[in-house]
């Protein structure tokens, strides 16, 4: 989703999933990020997805865009993204199930696609930098 203009995150969202800004944002760029204890690698990029979808659901509306995220977990994308949960997914149902709500009671269009991971693409390697700095810094 292109962001052409300034808008104000919702201060609520950002304490319900924990997140802050991180001192290197900028006009041009606001970094996010935010702290999972205690879940697997799968669950924190879906719960991720789901924080994303929370800020910016709002400005779908004004936008009139979609809304395509974009993460480097094919897990997260199958069980946000396929039709049926994969059985093998079990586990993450009621995280699917809280996507699926999001989307249809403020009426979403979200897409979610896969990116190779440490491919040189800029905003995930950004990402991935981000990711690694906080768990420095947890344990």
């Amino acid at each position: 989703m292109n962001v052409p203009f300034s808008f104000d995150v919702p201060l609520k969202t950002l304490t319900k999933y924990n997140i802050r800004f991180e001192p290197e944002s900028s006009e041009e760029m606001c970094i996010l990020t935010g702290e999972i204890l205690n879940y697997s690698v799968d669950a924190a990029e879906i719960m991720a997805i789901l924080a994303a979808v929370d800020i910016f659901q709002h400005l779908t509306g004004v936008s009139k865009q979609k809304m395509v995220i974009y993460t480097d977990s094919l897990t997260a994308k199958k069980i946000l993204a396929n039709k049926r949960l994969p059985s093998e997914c079990k586990i993450y149902a009621d995280l699917r199930k809280r996507f699926l709500e999001i989307n249809r009671t403020n009426n979403l269009d979200v897409v979610i696609n896969k990116a190779d991971a440490h491919s040189g693409i800029e905003m995930n390697e950004i990402a991935d930098y981000y990711a690694k700095k906080r768990f420095k810094v947890i344990y």
